[in-house]
């Protein structure tokens, strides 16, 4: 009986280390693929030189690294060189191509010298009926640093009222409105917000936030506590 207790005890050692050595490879072929992602993107551009889809299904890769959490800045830099250029490839082909217009606006929103090339590129998408809440944000965004509060606001609150989740729409509109002299409808669509989603953290520091900007700092002191 202790003979056959070692031959099964043979004999599972030996499925379970099989079992780990085919985990092992399937991980090993899962990484490699994730690393290979670009390359094939690359790969398939290269090949389609004149496919707008492939171009643009290049740059989303590349954007979707560059948006990753914890990417080393300078590979940073060279995603959204590379996605800018593949998106710029995209428009020299089909000028409209909705998606690759709102894309390169937001890569461009916010840069010194490109902040107002990244203007033009949403409000085209926007009038070619781009009706998304993340386009609406990026040129509400590309408006605050071109200094068009007023505007940026408007173009922010519809984002919101397209996707009421969109926390750095909330975010943003506390800086536009504070700049704009509007804090009040600011402090409206915070707490509107709070009764629909309930308690947010990001809401009462906003709320907060507004109210200390309003010089009310005892309020302010409230929804920070909260």
């Amino acid at each position: 009986s202790q003979f056959k207790f070692q031959q099964l005890s043979g004999t599972a050692v030996t499925v379970l280390t099989l079992l780990l050595l085919l985990c092992g490879v399937k991980i090993f072929i899962r990484n490699s693929n994730w690393k290979n992602r670009e390359i094939l993107f690359e790969h398939d551009a290269g090949i389609a030189s004149k496919s707008v889809k492939m171009h643009s299904l290049y740059a989303l890769e590349l954007i979707r690294q560059f948006r990753s959490p914890g990417v080393d800045p300078s590979l940073k830099r060279l995603l959204r060189e590379k996605a800018i250029q593949e998106l710029r490839i995209c428009l020299s082909i089909y000028d409209s191509h909705v998606n690759s217009l709102g894309n390169l606006g937001y890569l461009l929103t916010g840069s010194q010298n490109e902040n107002t090339e990244a203007l033009q590129l949403l409000k085209k998408a926007i009038s070619l009926k781009d009706n998304t809440a993340e386009t609406h944000f990026n040129y509400a965004k590309a408006l605050y640093f071109d200094g068009q509060f007023d505007s940026s606001k408007t173009e922010n609150i519809k984002a919101i009222q397209l996707d009421d989740n969109l926390k750095e729409a909330y975010d943003l509109l506390v800086e536009t409105a504070w700049k704009a002299n509007k804090l009040e409808e600011a402090i409206r669509l915070h707490k509107e917000k709070l009764k629909v989603k309930g308690p947010l953290n990001y809401l009462y520091l906003n709320l907060g936030n507004c109210y200390a900007r309003s010089n009310d700092t005892t309020v302010a002191v409230q929804f920070y506590d909260s």
